[in-house]
């Protein structure tokens, strides 16, 4: 790719200075641009007094949650890179990513549990656990003001070849292995997403853990691209509720019977795309069947290769064979051996 890498904090500020009133975030409450950018730059200002900066890593130890997006974008704002910690995985993983990654911070819920924080030689310190929604960690952030964080404040300046987010993977051994994903690979991916899933611009369900790079399309294509994300389960949604169906969902092949059976209306009228697993034309007919006029994306790509890099593209009325669905072409800027 040619012209000059915008990274993604960069690219939310620019589309919330675009559309400040435009609804952001669904969850519970409605979040606005305006608001969840604010938000984030509170926080951002407080973790760059703490000195989080670029070369750093933040754990955000925290559920789908307008609280989680709030963070991992403040994070993003000071140059440092998140490693997102699902709260459901066991102890001794939850401290072995903290210790493997080199944790700066770890943010979390005040709900938590205790944090099997790392001691590394044994003398007690590990890194500095913020709690949201408690006495201290409200008071702390109430202090920030909520204008952009300006190069000034930040800890070192942030550039396209800083870390982004560390994504953890099971590894063949069984023991997590930290993928490291570069601002300029992020960037390149969300600039192919938004420009090939023009749906994203609309309304998008943030229903898998940020554990899992596959939330990283759902989640940062629409609040680069002016969309809302709805954070929600598939099963959550009930028809009749008063909450319209998506434009845009990202699933794997094993989501698709549960949304031909038990969640239909969160089945999108824009694009599906699917990704982290072997599809084949039997499962997508059996669902293309009650959505006739939904384009379908087979979006292959590992961790490394920053969310998907190779795509096969099945338009309403096209045919698919009922074994594999192929994988296809390589996205632009990709090249495959």
């Amino acid at each position: 790719m040619t012209g000059q890498v915008v990274i993604l904090p960069d690219s939310f500020e620019r589309q919330a200075a675009r559309t400040p009133d435009a609804v952001a975030l669904v969850d519970g409450e409605e979040v606005t641009y305006a608001q969840l950018d604010a938000r984030a730059n509170r926080l951002a200002r407080l973790l760059a007094g703490q000195g989080l900066g670029a070369g750093d890593v933040c754990a955000v130890l925290l559920g789908r949650s307008v609280e989680l997006v709030v963070s991992v974008l403040a994070v993003l704002k000071t140059g440092a890179a998140y490693v997102p910690v699902d709260p459901e995985d066991p102890a001794d993983r939850v401290e072995w990513v903290l210790s493997d990654s080199a944790a700066r911070v770890v943010l979390t819920s005040a709900s938590a549990g205790a944090v099997p924080v790392p001691t590394g030689d044994g003398d007690g310190d590990g890194p500095p656990v913020w709690r949201w929604h408690t006495p201290e960690f409200d008071e702390a952030l109430a202090a920030q003001g909520d204008g952009p964080l300006l190069d000034e404040e930040r800890v070192r300046l942030r550039g396209p070849g800083d870390a982004a987010y560390v994504i953890y993977t099971s590894g063949s051994s069984g023991r997590p292995k930290g993928v490291v994903v570069e601002h300029r690979a992020l960037s390149a991916y969300l600039t192919y997403a938004r420009d090939s899933y023009p749906s994203v611009g609309g309304l998008s369900l943030l229903h898998s853990s940020v554990s899992f790079d596959m939330a990283v399309t759902t989640l940062y294509a629409p609040l680069t691209a002016g969309g809302t994300v709805r954070i929600t389960d598939l099963t959550d949604a009930r028809p009749g509720d008063g909450v319209p169906s998506p434009t845009f969902l990202k699933v794997t092949p094993s989501h698709l019977a549960l949304l031909r059976d038990a969640a239909p209306h969160c089945s999108p009228s824009g694009q599906l795309v699917v990704g982290g697993e072997m599809l084949t034309g039997t499962a997508l007919d059996n669902w293309r069947r009650a959505n006739p006029g939904t384009q379908v994306v087979n979006e292959y790509g590992p961790t490394e290769a920053a969310v998907g890099c190779c795509v096969f593209t099945v338009a309403p009325g096209d045919g698919v064979e009922p074994g594999a669905v192929p994988i296809g072409w390589p996205t632009p800027g990709t090249r495959l051996y």
